[in-house]
């Protein structure tokens, strides 16, 4: 809990890659809650908002404090070339960022587009009286706010997920770990296999400046429904999955597994939302299979109908795999929500996932890339309907414990508040 006798930051700002996202919604929880707290929040995505993403009602608040790194206007110039003026020194630091941001062809690019706006929200912070910057992603958000922070002298923290530690590949491979790690008085890890992940590939971190903080959601949101409990038991088992339709997802494997159900004779459908680059293949891959009836790509869904298709389902099942180099699911926020439902749950053992889908205890956890057993654990599902309501209750008591929005950005605030102290002398 926030406490009277610890200063806490009055006005953050947190440096994200676009606002609003679609799937990014765990930064909008811990944004609302973080305000709700008593700080000012103000957002600054550094990307433009990709087409036809509808803000979520998390979102809107932060709407009109969202600022934006406009390169086409002289204002956004003016900004940063008034923050390198006040601070030159900070050309040493750019200097340093160089040698990390070699790794690909992509690399020098980024950090050209990222300088000039870390420039500018460092002088827009010192306008706006910012005490504290938060970035979400160690990439391009963490640069521009180590920046911003070298800038107006407000201290920055960073949230790390998936792809930006683990990624190799040129597009997306990070840069300068290490440097915008050591120079942050405070990380957070959504996961304990990224907080060993981190450490273990960059063991200058300081362990004790980092912290392991789940992404939250809101529980009273999601429900309980039905769950294998009350199911017409002359229809279809329904399994529900919610992802973008992308490799790391794995919904190949997912398909493959429900048919093989079919084959089996269980009466099985799969619902899926989401959409993405693969759903054309997908829909032909269900075709080749002859599931056209009984496997259904839906496509996107809004976050305020999604609490409804968790209640209406008897399954949930996510098929993630790593992919060659190395990006791969962090801790899906879609789980933790049909946790929440008390939906039994089926996924994959890939980074995070296991530390919240502990296999026979919060749900059924197999080994990636393998429909088989996707397909014998959704049947072990079926066949074992009270084992399954009651690994779904114990998967919404473990969410409540640790994946709750409120618990989980409190914990990131008094985090904050903490530092604060000892940086002004009023801790003990």
């Amino acid at each position: 809990m926030t406490t009277d006798t610890q200063p806490q930051p009055r006005h953050v700002l947190y440096v994200l890659s676009r606002f609003p996202a679609l799937s990014h919604t765990f930064t909008a929880n811990e944004m609302a809650v973080v305000q709700a707290e008593g700080a000012e929040v103000y957002a600054a995505p550094l990307w433009k908002t990709l087409p036809n993403t509808t803000p979520h009602k998390l979102e809107e608040p932060f709407l009109p404090k969202t600022i934006r790194c406009n390169l086409a206007s002289p204002r956004f110039w003016l900004g940063a070339l008034k923050g390198l003026v006040r601070q030159p020194q900070v050309l040493g630091l750019i200097v340093r960022l160089v040698p990390g941001h070699l790794k690909s062809i992509y690399l020098p690019f980024k950090l050209l587009a990222t300088i000039p706006k870390g420039l500018y929200l460092g002088q827009w912070c010192i306008e706006n009286e910012i005490d504290h910057l938060h970035a979400h992603f160690l990439t391009s958000p963490t640069t521009a706010a180590m920046i911003a922070s070298a800038v107006s002298g407000a201290p920055y923290s960073y949230t790390a997920h998936a792809f930006d530690i683990t990624s190799t590949h040129p597009k997306s491979v990070n840069g300068s770990i290490p440097l915008k790690c050591r120079r942050a008085i405070m990380g957070v890890t959504i996961s304990q296999y990224n907080h060993h992940y981190l450490l273990e590939h960059w063991p200058t971190i300081q362990q004790a400046r980092l912290d392991v903080i789940y992404n939250g959601i809101d529980t009273d949101l999601f429900q309980a429904g039905n769950g294998l409990r009350q199911r017409d038991a002359n229809g279809p088992v329904r399994v529900l999955s919610v992802s973008r339709l992308e490799t790391k997802k794995g919904y190949e494997f997912l398909i493959r597994a429900v048919a093989m159900l079919r084959e089996r004779g269980f009466d099985v459908r799969l619902d899926v939302y989401g959409d993405g680059p693969l759903r054309a293949s997908l829909q032909e891959l269900i075709d080749s299979l002859g599931q056209g009836e009984h496997i259904v790509l839906h496509g996107a869904i809004m976050q305020t109908e999604l609490a409804t298709k968790y209640r209406a389902a008897d399954l949930f099942a996510l098929g993630s795999v790593p992919l060659p180099w190395g990006d791969a699911d962090g801790l899906p926020t879609v789980l933790i929500e049909a946790l929440a439902a008390e939906l039994p749950s089926v996924s994959t053992q890939v980074t995070g996932i296991p530390e919240i889908l502990r296999d026979g205890e919060t749900g059924r956890c197999v080994p990636p890339r393998d429909a088989e057993a996707l397909a014998s654990a959704l049947q072990w599902m079926i066949e074992h309907p009270d084992a399954a309501r009651t690994m779904g209750q114990r998967g919404r008591e473990l969410v409540l414990a640790q994946f709750d929005r409120r618990k989980n950005a409190k914990h990131l605030l008094e985090c904050w508040q903490n530092i604060h102290a000892k940086q002004t002398g009023t801790g003990d």
